[in-house]
């Protein structure tokens, strides 16, 4: 009737340009998602011969808005870019807070009476 999914985990994948599952810590804002598309839609830039530099006597953009969003695009587009095609995680399999929080769940296993019941005579061993 229904079919179970084979492989649902999405943590780590390969190809060109995969979006693999984010990390709890990152942003759940489009910036990232915009700043790819920015750079896979950008045409790249080829170096300009002599005769065309002489030809053309403009350029681009080049207030400081305009550059650090072209580097903030730049940046993202490249570190996701996976043009190697090998295996891409943004996230890790090594996470150091959860090894953290499961030794401390060990290490405090043991039982400390309360001052109250400390305190009172009754409860004290016979020697």
């Amino acid at each position: 009737m229904y079919r179970m999914l084979k492989n649902i985990q999405n943590n780590q994948m390969s190809g060109v340009a995969p979006m693999p599952l984010k990390d709890s810590t990152s942003s759940n804002e489009n910036s990232f998602a915009m700043n790819r598309r920015n750079y896979f839609q950008t045409n790249q830039i080829t170096a300009n011969t002599v005769s065309e530099n002489l030809q053309k006597k403009y350029s681009g953009n080049r207030d400081a808005s305009s550059v650090m969003s072209r580097r903030k695009a730049n940046a993202v587009g490249v570190g996701s870019l996976n043009s190697s095609k090998d295996a891409m995680s943004f996230t890790s399999n090594n996470n150091r807070n959860e090894q953290d929080t499961a030794l401390k769940r060990v290490r405090n296993g043991g039982y400390v009476p309360s001052p109250k019941i400390a305190a009172n005579p009754s409860n004290r061993p016979v020697l």
